[in-house]
């Protein structure tokens, strides 16, 4: 599974329960043995995961989490620890929504610059007044690593991978590798595509230098073979209602809305 922020603590307490009902929720270093060391996982595995780092997972999903003695996977921007940067993405949300742009066309901008190349994306950007946003301090991604939260690599600046040349590709994961380095932290080897977008280019890149697992966000449950550079993940919100939550869960979710449009 993999969520974003927690816009809502008290439902997504809600869904922690209802998962530990279901489900033994894994580690990173239980799927690792798994993938490397052939060890059997337990009936009914799931492992959560958190990309990006919003300052919401420490405010409100860290005490749930600790609350139910979870564990889960933070993947962090390693540029944005320490800052008060905002996510690329909410610099353009932002602008467009003082500009009167509702958000559906907000989202429909959001992903077109997604399909640009790295260059064209960063000008469409530097159009746009900066804005802020509260970011994870070194300390506070400590704290979570204490308690149960696995810190992986999410990119130095969250571009999309498949639009990068090759030295703007070398100069993100190297830049990463130093901050973790540097800081003590997580694991760098432990990777989350950006927006979960690869190539066969940029997935033998990750493995020259030094990725050892990386997760995608394709909306799909794993196969019973788990490829270790193609991990597949499923989006889900902590505001979304129980019910739908548990379909998400399921894998069947695609399937469902796939049935309703031919309807």
């Amino acid at each position: 599974m993999a969520y974003h922020d927690i816009v809502d603590e008290a439902n997504f307490e809600t869904q922690i329960i209802w998962l530990k009902s279901q489900y033994n929720i894994i580690d990173i270093s239980t799927l690792k043995d798994h993938l490397f060391y052939n060890k059997k996982l337990p009936v009914h595995p799931l492992l959560i995961t958190l990309d990006d780092g919003d300052i919401t997972v420490f405010k409100k999903g860290f005490p749930v989490l600790k609350k139910y003695k979870i564990g889960a996977c933070l993947f962090i921007i390693t540029d944005l620890i320490n800052s008060s940067k905002d996510f690329w993405w909410n610099t353009i949300r932002k602008n467009e929504k003082k500009k009167g742009l509702s958000e559906k066309d907000i989202l429909k901008l959001i992903n077109e610059s997604k399909a640009l190349s790295n260059k064209d994306r960063i000008q469409l950007l530097e159009k746009y007044p900066a804005t802020s946003q509260q970011q994870l301090t070194i300390d506070e991604v400590k704290e979570l690593e204490k308690d149960r939260v696995f810190i992986g690599n999410h990119s130095h600046t969250h571009p999309m991978f498949d639009k990068l040349e090759k030295k703007d590709l070398i100069n993100e994961l190297e830049q990463a590798k130093n901050f973790f380095e540097k800081n003590d932290v997580g694991d760098y080897r432990v990777f989350a595509y950006p927006n979960g977008n690869l190539s066969e280019y940029t997935e033998a890149l990750l493995q020259e230098k030094g990725i050892e697992m990386a997760f995608l966000f394709d909306h799909k449950v794993n196969e019973k073979k788990i490829n270790p550079f193609r991990i597949s993940r499923i989006a889900v919100d902590s505001d979304t209602p129980l019910t739908e939550f548990k379909t998400k869960v399921s894998g069947l979710h695609p399937l469902i809305l796939k049935v309703k449009k031919q309807f």
